[in-house]
């Protein structure tokens, strides 16, 4: 009777242990489940990623003389520059091939991609935009990379004083920024021009037509145009655009 008393508590007593760690490891079993779905998608997922890279890693280089270590080297730099970056490696890949598409040294693309996604950042605008109107625009203006930086903390200055975006900016804003150039009215004259258009509730791209309109009227005025700024005593050709500006 006693030794069965004590067979009693004890099955009493391992059924409060047990029962708890039998429910424990229904848990652990089903957390190492979910853990290995996570671990195979988490490796799907990777391993896609890592076959996008590559291929458009392929693509950049077909645009880059250099081969084998200097290669492989900018190729470790991108990955190094993403895991610090807002932006997709998707994205990096993109900008970093436009900007060297577009002539940019692909030894100074990261830093010019640098440049253009703080950019981006700052605007709340995609990279491929950002990267694709600063480019431009250096190239109108015949500016290394190494301006990008002021370039552009001139284009987030036209959209934080006037009523544009960065999107439309880079929609539009090659149309006047050669003809600007040659005229010789600078970049940050333009932008604070086109700052102020916009702000009186022109929308941008109408803003920059009618620039790109204005120069070339004071650059070959019409007859009337010509005699009328004549009878003010206003220059209206190119040499007085450049000597006395915009």
């Amino acid at each position: 009777d006693e030794i069965g008393r004590k067979f009693g508590d004890l099955d009493d007593i391992t059924s409060k242990v047990t029962d708890p760690l039998a429910k424990v490891a229904d848990s652990v079993i089903a957390a190492d489940a979910a853990l290995l779905a996570m671990a195979i998608g988490g490796m799907a997922y990777a391993i896609k990623t890592a076959g996008e890279f590559s291929g458009k890693f392929g693509e950049i280089t077909t645009l880059i003389k250099d081969t084998e270590a200097p290669i492989e080297q900018f190729k470790s730099d991108i990955l190094d520059y993403s895991t610090s970056s807002v932006k997709s490696i998707s994205d990096i890949n993109q900008a970093i091939y436009n900007a060297i598409s577009a002539g940019v040294d692909y030894k100074d693309s990261l830093a010019f991609v640098s440049d253009a996604e703080k950019l981006a950042v700052a605007g709340r605008a995609g990279l491929d935009a950002t990267t694709k109107v600063l480019i431009s625009t250096l190239n109108a203006y015949g500016e290394s990379t190494d301006k990008s930086a002021k370039y552009s903390d001139i284009m987030f200055t036209t959209v934080r004083l006037g009523q544009t975006t960065l999107e439309e900016l880079s929609s539009s804003l090659a149309m006047v920024t050669g003809l600007a150039s040659t005229s010789g009215i600078s970049f940050d004259v333009l932008s604070a021009a086109i700052a102020a258009l916009t702000v009186s509730g022109l929308p941008t791209s109408q803003a920059i037509t009618g620039l790109r309109q204005a120069i070339q009227n004071i650059i070959k005025p019409s007859a009337e145009a010509e005699k009328m700024a004549a009878s003010l005593g206003i220059q209206f050709n190119a040499a007085a655009l450049k000597t006395k500006g915009f």
